[in-house]
């Protein structure tokens, strides 16, 4: 028996003499390795509202809506259309659109008077806006390096500079709701504005408001004219259309 065993662990030691040792992890070529896969990052992009749906609801699930001044504690003149209070509803386009994602045959429109009485409210003015989530819940564009739409203005709007801004989620005080925000200026033809948030300014008017507390609380995007206010008894005509907007990061 024990010659058996031993017979056995000979034969099986001349074998790994004379085949060698198999190597168990052979070096796998560069080829035949899985591709890397990345892990997701933030979006570079991402769209508020192409307004394509031609519905009042933005992709974030927010709604459009405009605002004048004649409610407390303003009680101005000016007037505002789609008006303050109804059903906003999107614009037809027309030929005039020089290209960009989407079909464009709709788009964001705000026309209207900022209107200045004999007396009463010196400082006119209407807007329009959307909502980043439904109930206008704060979300944190923190992330975020800027904005960019396009837009232009009507051929007969006496108005030529719009200021964007955010509507700011601040309920103990409301003198901060737009306290920052970038005045441009449209033309009639549609252009492409790309507007960083380091651009943004704050309101000479509103309270200190550090502006990354700012961007952690946005309710929502809001358009509003800003030229010089008119004497007694003037007005001006407005007309803003708006289009494609999206957020990005650098």
């Amino acid at each position: 028996m024990k010659f058996k065993e031993n017979l056995i662990i000979f034969v099986i030691l001349l074998f790994v003499v004379i085949t060698g040792c198999k190597d168990l992890n052979p070096e796998i070529p560069a080829s035949k390795l899985p591709a890397a896969t990345s892990l997701p990052v933030f979006p570079l992009e991402v769209k508020v509202d192409d307004c394509d749906d031609n519905d009042n609801v933005n992709a974030w699930g927010g709604f459009w809506f405009t605002y004048d001044d004649t409610k407390a504690p303003n009680f101005g003149i000016s007037e505002v259309n789609p008006r303050n209070g109804a059903a906003f509803t999107m614009s037809y386009v027309g030929p005039d659109w020089p290209g960009g994602p989407g079909s464009n045959l709709w788009a964001a429109r705000m026309w209207g008077k900022v209107k200045r009485g004999l007396t009463g409210f010196a400082y006119p003015l209407i807007g329009m806006g959307t909502g980043l989530s439904p109930q206008e819940e704060p979300k944190d564009l923190s992330n975020f390096t800027g904005i960019k739409f396009w837009a232009k203005r009507g051929t007969v709007d006496t108005v030529v500079y719009y200021r964007i801004s955010f509507k700011h989620a601040n309920i103990t005080n409301p003198a901060v709701q737009d306290a920052y925000g970038f005045i441009f200026s449209p033309t009639t033809s549609w252009t492409l504005f790309n507007i960083k948030f380091s651009q943004f300014t704050q309101q000479s008017w509103s309270q200190p408001l550090d502006k990354m507390e700012s961007l952690r609380l946005v309710q929502g995007i809001q358009i509003q004219t800003k030229n010089t206010d008119p004497l007694p008894g003037q007005e001006f005509i407005s007309d803003i259309w708006i289009d494609n907007i999206v957020l990005y990061r650098d």
